[in-house]
C-alpha cells in the first residue's frame, strides 16, 4: 500500500542479486508489520567444492512462539538466523556430501526448558494437567526449528549405482541433546518399478530439548512405487 491509513501496515519485498563468475551474491529486505533483511551466498571452488551461506536479521523473533505467555515469556526483541554450509563431491567414491551449520538467536536454551518444564508443573490445575499440557506442546513444536545450534551430514550417490541404486544417509545433531537419524535406499525395478526403504530415528541424549519431551520414537518404512503413464 502507499499509504496505511486503513491501519494496516504497508508491506515492502526488494531483493537484488548479482553474479561474479560462479559466486552468486544476494541481499533482500521484507516489511510485513516488522522489518527484515538478508543476505546470501553461493558459488564454487575447485571442480568438487560449493559452498554456501545465508543469514537474516529481524527486530522480531524469527521463531514464532508456539507456548502461551502465561506458560514461557520469551524476549520479542531482535533476533538472527545463520546458515553456512557446502557441499563436496570427491572424483573417487561416487558419492556426494552436504554439511551444514546452523544458528539462531531466538531458538530455545536449555535454560528455556528447564522454565518451561517449571511453569508446566508448578500449575495450580487438578492432577495430571501439567501432563496433559506438556504434551500439548510438545505435540505442537516445531520440530528442526527451536533449537538454537544445529549441525548435520548427508551423503548420497553421486550417480545411480548400477543404474538401478540411491542412497542417502543424514545425522543431525539439535542442541542442546537430540539427534534426528534417516537413512533411505531406492532400488529401482522393471518398467518404473521402485521399492524404497526408510529409516529414522529421534534420539534424545537428554531431557532438556524438544527431542527429550518424547520418548526415543522410531520409523521404518517399505514401499513400492509404480509410475503409470498414459497417452491418447
Amino acid at each position: 500500500y502507499l499509504s496505511a491509513g486503513d491501519g494496516v501496515d504497508a508491506m515492502v519485498l526488494a531483493s537484488a542479486s548479482a553474479l561474479v563468475g560462479v559466486h552468486r551474491f544476494g541481499t533482500v529486505y521484507y516489511h510485513n508489520g516488522a522489518n527484515s533483511c538478508g543476505a546470501y551466498y553461493s558459488g564454487q571452488v575447485g571442480d568438487s567444492l560449493i559452498p554456501y551461506a545465508e543469514c537474516a536479521v529481524s527486530d522480531h523473533p524469527l521463531l514464532a512462539s508456539f507456548v502461551p505467555d502465561t506458560v514461557l515469556s520469551r524476549s520479542d526483541g531482535a533476533s538472527l538466523d545463520a546458515l553456512v554450509g557446502c557441499s563436496v563431491s570427491p572424483r573417487v567414491g561416487n558419492v556426494t556430501a552436504y554439511l551444514e551449520y546452523r544458528y539462531r538467536s531466538s531458538g530455545f536454551t536449555p535454560d528455556d526448558w528447564d522454565s518451561l518444564e517449571s511453569a508446566l508443573a508448578s500449575y495450580p490445575e487438578a492432577m495430571g494437567q501439567a501432563a496433559r499440557l506438556r504434551g500439548l506442546v510438545a505435540s505442537s513444536l516445531p520440530y528442526f526449528y527451536t533449537a538454537t545450534h544445529t549441525a548435520g551430514i548427508r551423503i548420497q550417490n553421486a550417480s545411480a549405482i548400477a543404474d538401478r541404486i540411491d542412497y542417502n544417509l543424514n545425522a543431525f545433531y539439535l542442541a542442546p541433546d537430540g539427534l534426528y537419524l534417516k537413512a533411505e535406499s531406492t532400488l529401482s525395478l522393471f518398467d518404473r518399478m521402485k521399492l524404497i526403504s526408510v529409516a529414522e530415528a529421534m534420539v534424545a541424549l537428554g531431557d532438556k530439548s524438544e527431542i527429550g519431551w518424547w520418548n526415543e520414537t522410531w520409523r521404518l518404512t517399505l514401499a513400492a512405487r509404480w509410475t503409470v503413464t498414459t497417452s491418447e
